[in-house]
C-alpha cells in the first residue's frame, strides 16, 4: 500500500487557507495513546472475526480510532460490491446527515476521488479544497460535506483487487507526515480483515442456504422416488400375478380342448371313417398341433414369470449332456422328416457331465432345435455339435434357414423384443428369453451368430462341466502317472455332487478323504479327522470358504495344514489364507501334480 508521500495533490495550503489557520503538520498523539487505540481496534477486529460482535461495530471503532489519532473531523468506510465496482457505505463516523444521505451517489460519480483511489489502488490526499476547480467531481463532495481536506486509503485484498476505502475528512486544510500515513495503513489493514471476514461469512451463509435448499430438493425427490418405486413394484407384482393367473386359467380350457380332440378321434375311428375322414383328419391335425403349440407358449410364459419372481427352482443332478441331446433329437425326428430336413449330429469323443436340471436343459435344447426347424425351409439342413471348451460343455445348434441381420442379433434375447420375422413353421415366441434366463440360472451362457439374412443361424449353449467328468476322462491314464503320497484330505463344498465327485477322484488316487457339505460340519469333521490338506469351496452360504479358512488356521498350524481354495469364477480374489487357488473343475492330473508339489515342499 502506498505511503502518504504518493499523493495526488501535495500543493501547499493556499493563502486563504493560511488565513483560516492551517496547520502545517498534524500533531500525533503520544506513543501510549497510539498503542491504546491500536489495541482497542485490534480487540474489535478479533471480536468481529470470532462472532462476539458485529462487523459494523468493529468498522465504526476503526474509523473512530483513525479520526481520533489523526485529528480528523469525520470518517467513512466503504466496501466494493461482490459483483460490481459500486461503493457502498459500510460504516461512518460523525458524517453530516445531509452528506450521509447522498454519500453513495456522490462516491459513485465518475472521476471522483473515491473512484480514482479504488482504480489506482493508491492513497489520495487532497490537502485543500480551494485548489480544486469549480467543475471537478471532488468539489461537489467537499461542498456537500463542508470539508476542506480529505485523506482516502484503498483497501487492497490478497487477490490484488480493491475491497473498499477508508476516508478521513478535515474541516481545515491539512498536511500529513510519514507517521500519520503509517497509522492509517495499519488501521486500513485491520478494516480489510473485518471486511474480508464479513464477505467470507456472507458467502458461507449463502452456501449453507443453497445446501439446505438442495437438501430439501433431494429429500423431496427421494420421497417421490420412494412413492414411484412402490407404485412400480405394485404394478410389477400385479402384472406377475395376472400372468400367473392367466396362464393357469388358459390351461383349463386348453386341457378340455385336447381331451375333446381325443374323444373326436376315438369317435371317428368307431364310425369307420367315411368320405369326409380325410378332411376331418386334417382339421383334427391342425387343431391338435396349434393346441400343443399354445400349451408350450403358456408353459414358457409361466416359466418366465417364475424366473422374474425368483420362484423357479432347479432340481440339480449330474448327467451326461449327450444323453439329453439324444432324447430331444429322437423326439424331433418325425417333424424333421416331415419337413424334408436333414440333421447331422457331431458329438464329443468323451462324455461331458454337467450339474444341472435335466428337465430344464432338455427344455433349453428343445426350444433351440424347434427354433431351427421353424426358421428353415423344406429341404434345409440342421447341425448339432457338442464339444469341450476348457471348463464348459458347448452345444451348438445350426441351421441353413432365414438368418438374421446384426440389429436383430443385438436384440434377440430381450424379453420385450419381437422374434425375427420369417418363421416357416411356428417359432419360439417367448422361448429365446426363457432360454437365456434358464442357461444363466445354471451358471452358463448362450450366444447367437448369423452371417446375415438368408445365411442361417447358430445358437451355442455353454454349461459348466462338473468334476464327475474327471473320473471318466482320466480312468485310462492314471496308471501311467506317479501317484502322490497318502494325505488326509478334507473336501468341503455345499454342492454334494461336486464334493462327492472330487472325493471320488481323490480316493481313486489313493488318498484318505472326508467330505463335508457346510462350513460348520467341516469344523467338526476337521477336529476328528485332523486333515493335512483341505479343499474349500469359497462361495458357500452361511460360512463361506474365507471364514472357514480363518477358523481352520486358528485350529491348525500352517505347517500342519495346506489350504486350497476352490471357485468356479475365473478371476478369484487371491487370499493369503490359502496356499493354492484352483478353478473348478480339476482334472485328475492337476490334482496329482498339486499333491506331488505339496509332498516336495520343505
Amino acid at each position: 500500500m502506498s505511503g502518504p508521500n504518493d499523493v495526488e495533490s501535495a500543493n501547499p495550503p493556499s493563502a486563504a487557507a493560511e488565513e483560516r489557520g492551517v496547520v502545517g503538520t498534524s500533531t500525533m498523539p503520544s506513543d501510549r495513546a497510539l498503542e491504546e487505540h491500536l489495541v482497542e481496534t485490534l480487540h474489535d477486529v478479533i471480536d468481529a472475526v470470532t462472532g462476539k460482535s458485529t462487523t459494523e461495530k468493529a468498522l465504526t471503532g476503526i474509523l473512530e480510532s483513525a479520526a481520533t489519532l489523526l485529528h480528523a473531523d469525520a470518517g467513512s468506510l466503504q466496501v466494493v460490491g461482490v459483483d460490481d465496482h459500486n461503493l457502498a457505505l459500510a460504516a461512518d463516523f460523525q458524517l453530516p446527515d445531509g452528506f450521509r444521505s447522498q454519500f453513495n451517489e456522490l462516491s459513485s460519480m465518475p472521476g471522483s476521488v473515491f473512484q480514482r483511489a479504488c482504480d489506482s489502488q493508491e492513497q489520495i490526499v487532497i490537502v485543500d479544497a480551494d485548489t480544486l476547480t469549480s467543475d471537478s467531481a471532488d468539489r461537489r463532495i467537499f461542498e456537500h460535506g463542508g470539508f476542506a481536506a480529505m485523506h482516502v486509503t484503498p483497501l487492497i485484498g490478497g487477490d490484488g483487487k480493491c475491497a473498499g476505502l477508508l476516508a478521513l475528512y478535515f474541516e481545515k486544510p491539512l498536511a500529513l507526515g510519514n507517521e500519520e500515513g503509517d497509522v492509517i495503513n495499519l488501521l486500513a489493514r485491520q478494516a480489510l480483515t473485518v471486511i474480508q471476514h464479513r464477505r467470507q461469512r456472507s458467502r458461507l451463509v449463502d452456501l449453507v442456504q443453497a445446501l439446505r435448499q438442495r437438501t430439501k430438493q433431494l429429500e423431496t425427490s427421494e420421497r417421490k422416488l420412494t412413492v414411484q418405486t412402490a407404485e412400480l413394484r405394485a404394478i410389477d407384482e400385479s402384472r406377475e400375478s395376472f400372468i400367473s393367473m392367466l396362464g393357469h386359467e388358459l390351461r383349463n380350457p386348453l386341457a378340455a380342448i385336447l381331451n375333446s380332440l381325443e374323444l373326436i378321434g376315438l369317435a371317428r375311428e368307431e364310425r369307420g371313417g367315411g368320405k369326409q375322414a380325410g378332411t376331418l383328419d386334417r382339421a383334427l391335425g391342425v387343431i391338435t398341433r396349434q393346441s400343443r403349440h399354445l400349451g408350450r407358449l403358456i408353459d414358457d410364459l409361466l416359466d418366465i414369470n417364475r424366473l422374474s419372481r425368483g420362484k423357479l427352482q432347479l432340481r440339480l443332478e449330474t448327467f451326461d449332456i449327450q444323453k439329453c441331446i439324444d432324447e430331444i433329437v429322437n423326439a424331433a425326428r418325425p417333424k424333421i422328416r416331415k419337413r424334408g430336413l436333414t440333421l447331422q449330429v457331431s458329438t464329443a469323443s468323451d462324455p461331458m457331465h454337467v450339474l444341472a436340471d435335466p428337465e430344464r436343459v432338455a427344455q433349453i435344447l428343445d426350444n433351440l432345435l424347434r427354433n431351427a426347424i421353424g426358421f428353415t425351409s423344406n429341404g434345409g439342413e440342421l447341425f448339432i455339435e457338442t464339444r469341450r471348451e476348457t471348463c464348459f460343455a458347448a452345444i451348438s445348434i445350426r441351421d441353413t434357414g432365414v438368418g438374421m441381420d446384426q440389429q436383430q442379433l443385438q436384440k434377440l434375447f430381450a424379453s420385450d423384443e419381437p422374434r425375427p420375422a420369417g418363421a416357416i413353421d411356428g417359432g419360439l415366441g417367448l422361448g429365446l428369453t426363457l432360454v437365456r434366463q434358464l442357461v444363466e440360472l445354471h451358471g452358463g451362457a448362450v450366444t447367437a451368430y448369423s452371417a446375415g439374412a438368408g445365411k442361417g443361424s447358430e445358437f451355442t449353449v455353454r454349461l459348466p462341466i462338473t468334476a464327475h467328468a474327471i473320473v471318466s476322462d482320466n480312468a485310462s491314464g492314471l496308471a501311467e502317472i506317479e501317484l502322490p503320497d497318502v494325505h488326509r484330505v478334507l473336501v468341503v463344498d455345499d454342492k454334494p455332487d461336486n464334493a462327492d465327485a472330487l472325493s471320488a477322484v481323490l480316493l481313486r488316487i489313493g488318498q484318505k478323504v472326508e467330505t463335508a457339505y457346510s462350513g460348520e460340519s467341516a469344523l467338526e469333521t476337521a477336529r476328528q479327522f485332523s486333515p493335512d490338506v483341505a479343499f474349500l469351496d469359497l462361495s458357500m452360504p452361511v460360512m463361506d470358504g474365507y471364514e472357514l479358512a480363518e477358523k481352520l488356521r486358528a485350529q491348525f498350524a500352517c505347517e500342519e495344514l495346506t489350504l486350497i481354495a476352490l471357485t468356479g469364477q475365473p478371476y478369484m480374489q487371491q487370499s493369503p489364507l490359502f496356499d493354492h487357488h484352483l478353478i473348478k473343475p480339476m482334472r485328475a492330473e492337476r490334482l496329482i501334480e498339486l499333491l506331488n508339489r505339496i509332498d516336495a515342499a520343505p
